[in-house]
């Protein structure tokens, strides 16, 4: 993983920073004090040079120490009056005197983030909420949260995030702190505005008020019988996750006899049976063929010289496989040999032993699909995301509710569709005209 990765840098682009700056000076008073809290190269304070007049104070944080040097560097040269310190925001005390805070926010993922560094972040943050923040929230959300108590009542806070506020959980509950402790002035989506990076923003200005009691939520229930949460009827759980892909998958004839078929993509034009792409090292039930992958892990880490701590990692499997990253369309993957994947996937099991093959078709409807793009967060250039948290609570077609003649006969359909191959088309035409005639959705 790249520097720029391990530490969530993204640059805000030379056009926005400046639109955001301006935006943002406008509704500050003479002799502002702004805080950034992730400076990076210094492209908000480059922007702040013709603006400066209405600044007093500019401090910065950064904890990549190149970025605090090039943050330095941009305030002298231009005698911007701030502070700029080498360390995380994340872990200072609030004071909240700042009339501003300006920030593109790391973008790091909670599972790339050690359990330490997590819970020290949350239990900073809850100091001030009365609320558990989720343990999911990515380091972005986290900044955002951080810096609220910084603000003084009137406080603006101008911000570029990841286009996650109403795509995920977490960043739903983000936006409904902000929600109940302040008012948003102002916001605009940028497409695909970071460089190399396939995902939409959304640049916000959000003011800082007297807490108040959320509105009460007009959101519709998960289940009306009719159509239900997927959680109400299937087992979803994420794929093997690798803690280094280069190290434990190998297609070597050598390491056949410790490595398993593995799933790691499938091509839109291989269909909708699950066909493996390689082979993983992962967890057996024989203690001495645990022992001996192990050691050819230990070796290959050795070998290419890299900081990988050596685990044994467990082979999920499921009769239905789902790529959360979708381009094109959805596809629900029947994976009849049980073959393990990777976390690229949800690994689904429906509740139901006997129909497995009937959810499996009922899934891939373009009815369902429907339903996936509405729930999917937008990453730019045709890609779609669906969070595990967000996917749970897609509704599908409720087959408990069918008589068990009629759940056996989409069992039977599905099963001679999976013989003839399951040609995508096909089943997604005859999926749709099921759904169609036993639950009235067109």
């Amino acid at each position: 993983m790249s520097k720029e990765s391990a530490l969530g840098q993204f640059w805000t682009p030379e056009n926005i920073a400046s639109e955001m700056v301006q935006r943002l000076v406008q509704l500050l008073p003479k002799d502002a004090r702004v805080l950034d809290p992730a400076s990076g190269p210094g492209t908000f304070q480059k922007q702040f040079r013709r603006r400066k007049s209405k600044i007093l104070e500019l401090n910065c944080f950064d904890v990549d120490y190149e970025q605090v040097k090039l943050t330095r560097k941009v305030l002298n040269e231009f005698d911007i009056q701030g502070k700029t310190t080498h360390g995380s925001f994340i872990f200072q005390s609030p004071t909240a005197n700042y009339d501003g805070v300006i920030m593109n926010p790391p973008y790091i993922r909670h599972e790339w983030v050690s359990k330490d560094h997590k819970e020290r972040a949350h239990s900073e943050i809850e100091k001030n909420f009365s609320t558990r923040i989720s343990r999911r929230a990515n380091m972005s959300n986290l900044f955002i949260l951080h810096s609220i108590p910084f603000l003084r009542e009137g406080g603006i806070l101008c911000a570029i995030v990841y286009d996650v506020m109403d795509a995920t959980e977490y960043g739903k509950q983000t936006r409904k702190i902000l929600d109940t402790s302040g008012e948003f002035l102002w916001s605009e989506k940028k497409k695909v505005p970071f460089k190399g990076v396939l995902v939409n923003a959304e640049v916000f200005l959000w003011k800082k008020g007297a807490p108040r009691k959320p509105k009460k939520s007009s959101s519709v229930s998960y289940s009306n019988g009719t159509f239900v949460a997927l959680e109400k009827l299937l087992e979803i759980k994420r794929g093997s996750g690798l803690p280094k892909r280069a190290i434990y998958v190998s297609d070597d004839s050598k390491d056949k006899r410790l490595t398993s078929p593995f799933l790691t993509k499938q091509p839109p034009y291989e269909g909708l049976l699950a066909r493996p792409n390689t082979r993983a090292f992962l967890k057996r039930t024989s203690k001495d063929v645990n022992f001996k992958i192990l050691e050819t892990l230990t070796e290959r880490v050795r070998r290419e010289t890299v900081l990988v701590e050596v685990q044994l990692v467990s082979a999920k499997k499921a009769p239905i496989l789902f790529n959360y990253f979708i381009r094109l369309e959805p596809r629900h993957l029947w994976n009849e040999a049980r073959v393990p994947a990777s976390d690229n996937f949800y690994c689904v099991t429906p509740l139901e032993e006997d129909y497995h093959a009937a959810y499996w078709l009922t899934l891939n409807s373009d009815q369902f699909n429907s339903e996936l793009f509405r729930n999917a967060r937008d990453q730019g250039s045709g890609l779609h995301k669906l969070q595990v948290s967000d996917y749970k609570k897609v509704q599908m077609p409720n087959l408990m509710n069918l008589k068990a003649t009629q759940r056996r006969r989409i069992e039977k359909i599905a099963l001679k569709l999976i013989d003839e191959g399951a040609e995508k088309e096909k089943v997604r035409e005859v999926s749709s005209q099921l759904v169609k005639e036993y639950f009235d959705a067109d």
